[in-house]
């Protein structure tokens, strides 16, 4: 390996902390069966734009959208407590993932 090589390895743009970020918070009640759970959602990148996401809502159902993510609505069927996964890619297919708990009563 020479010191032209090493030194373009360190300037890649695709390095690990790279990487983009995002977050869903689910609204604050618990929800109610058959009644919309909205959750804000927030996602950005230092490599460009948020191409698309996706929400597996811990039911069997999920959510999909492109660009940056806002909000995203889901009915329960039944009452449980259910591990929500946001999964934001940007430009160049790098990945970042949130965790949230939703509460439904019914």
């Amino acid at each position: 390996m020479t010191l032209w090589s090493l030194w373009w390895q360190m300037q890649d743009p695709i390095m690990p902390s790279h990487k983009p970020s995002c977050s869903f918070t689910p609204n604050t009640y618990a929800g109610t069966c058959h009644i919309p759970v909205t959750v804000a959602l927030t996602a950005s990148s230092p490599n460009g734009a948020i191409v698309k996401w996706l929400i597996t809502w811990g039911d069997g159902q999920s959510s999909t959208g492109s660009g940056v993510p806002t909000t995203a609505t889901h009915a329960y069927a039944t009452g449980a407590v259910y591990h929500a996964r946001l999964t934001v890619t940007d430009t160049i297919g790098q990945t970042a993932t949130a965790n949230a708990q939703i509460t439904v009563r019914c």
